[in-house]
């Protein structure tokens, strides 16, 4: 019924099926295991969504955070609720599913194109930098991916209910399912309908996935805190932002084709390997043809999943000509990230068309370049991350942690961002104050000082972005030196300068007592200032 697993053959069924993408996704589950101790995450949100999931499971899930969607907060609330620490519930949950989406890609890869294709995709998704990274922390693109691989194959194998159904669960996590992934229902069902054939499974599955997309949209507009049925809307004016307000026509035209062009030819290799912009495209093509001359099930599949991928596609470069960042924004990474596990076997099987038009002599060097190249581009790619992660975000964990670890509870730490998130993932009779707090005086040093002395501050963190108040502030806090405020002395023990971040503790302030250890000698915690 669903063509040959291998020509000739039926694929196989039970448990036997079941055995090269549970290995598949044991090993991007222990790939996922190292990289989490070692990556600091992809911006500020990673840390940001366990203060998030905090606050749902304290209120029972009556909470909602609208900037985002609240799927992966309600996950990760769930375990928070059964007594797992929230910072594990959140790991435990984004690596579990991105190694579930490495076994469905397998098994996907190995039902609807043949063996071979379906390990090395599975093989791709487990070690692509942001199919891995991104379920190595606190973000919400791994259960997003997870749940819309399963909808995407339920909807393969004409499951429908159960399609629209995980597909529903995955806009819950995700918005981009009702962008993505309803137009690829509906012209699903529109093709069929065009053929004289049942078109309800696909309508059925579009239906509920629509349904919840208006119910969200109904909440969305009657809380408080949403009042508009744009529920997109939040994060389309963030990912603008002011990128193309003083741009005349031309200029803005410009930056689109920019984006676009960049995305497509820089991004795509560097972060999908060079071979991708040849054999994605192919693999595409040679699907969506094939259904012309070939209309068995198997056919349907493939040429389902390429719908599906350029869905997910038009939206990520949609993103990229409304944004209109420069192409190497990494908003553009986390886009890219839920195209990566349909891309894959798409791109797997392009290769393979390509390879085999050519002579059995030029097949396995040709074979043996695809690969390396995207395995280096992968290594190279995955550290460059890791790398930039450590230096922007590394020394703001390990400060906090160590704030965290070295001081008794009951002090008050001025903070914003990370360090924030960080100290409030748990309770506790520690007072954090933002830096945009109206009690946090702005004003000369001795002032400052004063008021840190009087409110027991034992740790401040200031930042050089504009967006955290501190350097209107404290702008005399931005070199990183030991410095007098009155009756107060503020030494710095971290900081990065890839980030414009500078800790300081705080020396004879009434009341405080010294830390329990000092901060360790090292990258993090220079004994020298830079």
């Amino acid at each position: 019924m669903y063509g040959a697993f291998v020509p000739g053959s039926e694929p196989p069924r039970g448990a036997s099926a079941l055995v090269a993408p549970f290995a598949v996704a044991l090993v991007g589950l222990l790939w996922r295991l190292w990289l989490i101790p070692r990556y600091f995450g992809h911006e500020e949100e990673d840390w940001g969504n366990l203060q998030i999931a905090r606050g749902v499971a304290e209120s029972g899930f009556r909470w909602l955070e609208l900037d985002h969607m609240p799927g992966y907060s309600w996950m990760v609330a769930a375990f928070v609720r059964l007594g797992v620490d929230v910072q594990t519930a959140a790991l435990g949950v984004a690596s579990v599913c991105g190694a579930v989406t490495v076994g469905l890609v397998t098994w996907l890869g190995m039902r609807w194109f043949d063996r071979t294709t379906g390990l090395v995709a599975g093989l791709v998704v487990a070690f692509q930098p942001e199919a891995a990274l991104y379920s190595a922390t606190a973000l919400r693109e791994a259960p997003y991916t997870a749940l819309s691989v399963l909808g995407i194959l339920l909807a393969g194998e004409r499951r429908w209910l159960g399609a629209g159904l995980a597909l529903s669960a995955a806009f819950l996590v995700r918005f981009n399912a009702a962008f993505a992934l309803l137009p690829a229902l509906l012209l699903a069902a529109l093709w069929l309908r065009r053929r004289g054939e049942d078109a309800r499974g696909p309508l059925l599955a579009a239906a509920l996935l629509g349904a919840t997309t208006a119910t969200w949209a109904l909440v969305y507009r009657l809380h408080p805190d949403g009042g508009t049925w744009a529920f997109w809307g939040s994060v389309a004016s963030r990912n603008t932002g002011g990128a193309v307000a003083d741009l005349s026509g031309p200029e803005h035209a410009e930056a689109v084709l920019e984006a676009v062009f960049g995305l497509a030819l820089r991004v795509f290799p560097s972060h999908l390997g060079p071979p991708a912009l040849l054999c994605v495209p192919v693999g595409i093509a040679a699907v969506l043809l094939a259904l012309r001359g070939r209309d068995d099930a198997m056919a349907r599949q493939r040429a389902w999943l390429a719908l599906c991928a350029l869905g997910t596609l038009g939206l990520l470069f949609s993103a990229a000509a409304i944004s209109t960042y420069e192409w190497f924004h990494n908003l553009y990474w986390k886009w890219l990230t839920p195209a990566v596990p349909l891309l894959a076997p798409l791109g797997v099987h392009g290769a393979r068309v390509v390879a085999a038009r050519l002579s059995p002599a030029l097949r396995r060097p040709l074979i043996a370049v695809l690969v390396l190249a995207t395995a280096l581009t992968f290594s190279v790619q995955t550290r460059a991350q890791v790398r930039l992660s450590a230096s922007l975000y590394g020394p703001q964990v390990l400060a906090a942690r160590w704030v965290e670890d070295a001081f008794v509870e009951d002090v008050v730490v001025v903070a914003a961002g990370i360090p924030v998130a960080w100290l409030g993932r748990v309770k506790s009779d520690r007072v954090v104050l933002e830096w945009t707090d109206p009690s946090v005086p702005a004003g000369d040093s001795e002032t400052f000082g004063r008021w840190l002395f009087e409110n027991r501050v034992a740790t401040v963190f200031w930042f050089a972005e504009e967006w955290t108040a501190a350097p209107g502030k404290a702008p005399f806090l931005g070199r990183a030196e030991a410095t007098e405020l009155g009756p107060v002395t503020l030494r710095p023990v971290a900081w990065s300068s890839a980030y414009g971040m500078v800790a300081y503790a705080v020396q004879q302030a009434h009341g405080v007592p010294a830390p329990t250890h000092q901060p360790p000698p090292g990258t993090w915690f220079p004994p020298e200032r830079p």
